[in-house]
């Protein structure tokens, strides 16, 4: 009777550390913590791996993300990017770049209209955190160029310039379920310009020109482009034109879904 007994307890207790094993966090396996290299000093990042900025580093040059990965990069405190003359950040074709950090953080330019982020097709970009945004005073601004994938689901992009401002061009795919994506200029301004399909469940998009802005411009023609926009925390705030359709000659004024 005893070894019966004996052999129910050992059951329940090699049962029981199954159970716990598989609980989130109290496996009996330490999880390796996650690590962070610095930005180089001298450069850009060559590898695949999870890169931070806690200080301002100058880009002058194009940085290409490294492909067959993924590719992290968090903006830490005073974290910042700067681009200047023809540096920019190129998702290419297999590469894949996350990128997040505080309010604070941010990677912009303010020198000329090129894309601070071009995503070519194949590429992924996903948005988390941080500040991605182009200022330059007079000339066109575009913050994302977006060929590929872009995925936002926190963090700033935004787009203040001259005539002609975009904050996303998309002739990809885009998916965005969080984060604020602005824009305004003095003349022609396209929070999201879209020829390809765009997907908006969360996150709030601010047409800011009162003049001839337009929150989000779907492109049409032989292949029009598609925007959905469904779940109850989308907005859209424009001070002139919400939405408009080429493709069905659909234009939605003072366009806002709460």
């Amino acid at each position: 009777m005893k070894q019966k007994a004996g052999r129910k307890l050992l059951s329940f207790l090699l049962t029981l550390a199954m159970v716990v094993g598989l609980l989130p966090g109290m496996g009996l396996t330490a999880r390796a913590e996650e690590t962070w290299t610095q930005w180089p000093s001298t450069g850009t990042p060559s590898t695949l791996g999870n890169y931070e900025v806690t200080q301002e580093i100058t880009l002058s040059s194009n940085w290409n993300v490294p492909t067959n990965g993924v590719t992290r990069l968090k903006l830490t405190g005073a974290g910042k990017i700067t681009l200047t003359g023809a540096g920019k950040i190129t998702v290419p074709s297999q590469a894949n770049l996350t990128i997040d950090g505080d309010s604070v953080g941010t990677i912009g330019r303010s020198d000329n209209g090129d894309p601070c982020i071009k995503v070519n097709q194949g590429g992924t970009l996903t948005v988390s955190g941080g500040t991605i945004s182009s200022t330059p005073t007079d000339v066109s601004a575009k913050v994302v160029e977006n060929k590929g994938t872009f995925n936002m689901f926190g963090g700033t992009v935004n787009a203040t310039g001259g005539y002609y401002v975009k904050a996303v061009d998309n002739s990809g795919s885009i998916m965005m379920s969080g984060g604020t994506i602005s824009a305004e200029g003095t003349g022609s301004c396209n929070v999201v310009y879209n020829l390809g399909t765009f997907t908006m469940i969360g996150g709030t998009i601010n047409a800011n020109d009162s003049n001839s802005s337009i929150a989000v411009y779907n492109q049409g023609g032989s292949n029009p482009a598609v925007f959905n926009m469904t779940g109850g925390s989308a907005t859209i705030n424009a001070k002139s034109t919400g939405v408009i359709t080429r493709g069905h000659h659909i234009v939605i004024l003072h366009y806002q879904c709460p």
